[in-house]
């Protein structure tokens, strides 16, 4: 499969043909689909499935989120987060995209262009398709690890639990947690290899699936 710097990685069958493939992220790449060929063996597939691809993703979560029948991929892409440091209670920040422009470029040799730069919400379309839909469910958070899926108010609809964590002063210093318990991470966890922006504590976020209306075309 290469070399890389794998995290998380789901099943889903993304062309329909009864076999699993495997969608894998890459902390420090971008996100990679190796296609299950007949249980025979697996080839990567990515530029087919999914021309641009998050850089940077920690988690994903393969689930059903508007009720259609097909399976879409949601993946938290915590690494651009890295660059960027957003006042504490600027809610509205979290919420947006990363500019990638703050990235290092020292990380991208080959150029920006084939990544995307935050959490990305994959909606399956059917036949192999797959559209991108995040920004307009609004499933962007700041600094997130893992996600969690279950439908938490018993509504009929799959909800998000997004944990989220950050790291204190440098590359060498575990995140500290804060004394009020609830949402926020309370345990020390490793560290990044590269030094980050933000100085304290961030809020794990839980997204609320309130019903899927396809936009008007």
């Amino acid at each position: 499969m290469g070399p890389s710097w794998s995290g998380e990685a789901t099943a889903v069958d993304v062309n329909d043909d009864g076999f699993p493939d495997l969608y894998i992220l890459d902390m420090q790449g971008g996100s990679h689909l190796w296609l299950n060929e007949s249980g025979k063996r697996f080839r990567d597939a990515t530029a087919e499935y999914f021309p641009k691809t998050p850089w940077g993703a920690m988690g994903v979560k393969a689930f059903d989120f508007d009720g259609d029948g097909r399976i879409d991929i949601f993946v938290t892409s915590m690494h651009p987060d890295m660059w960027v440091n957003i006042p504490p209670g600027d809610w509205a920040a979290e919420g947006r995209k990363d500019d990638s422009s703050r990235v290092s470029g020292r990380m991208f040799p080959k150029g920006k262009a084939g990544f995307l730069f935050g959490n990305e919400l994959f909606a399956n379309r059917g036949g192999g398709r797959f559209e991108e839909v995040s920004d307009s469910v609004g499933v962007e958070t700041y600094w997130p690890w893992g996600p969690s899926v279950d439908d938490l108010n018993a509504d009929g609809w799959d909800d998000i639990f997004i944990a989220a964590s950050s790291w204190w002063g440098s590359s060498h210093g575990p995140a500290r947690p804060p004394s009020k318990s609830g949402s926020r991470s309370s345990a020390a966890v490793p560290t990044p290899a590269i030094p980050c922006a933000r100085p304290a504590p961030i809020l794990s976020r839980c997204r609320w699936n309130v019903g899927w209306t396809a936009p008007a075309s």
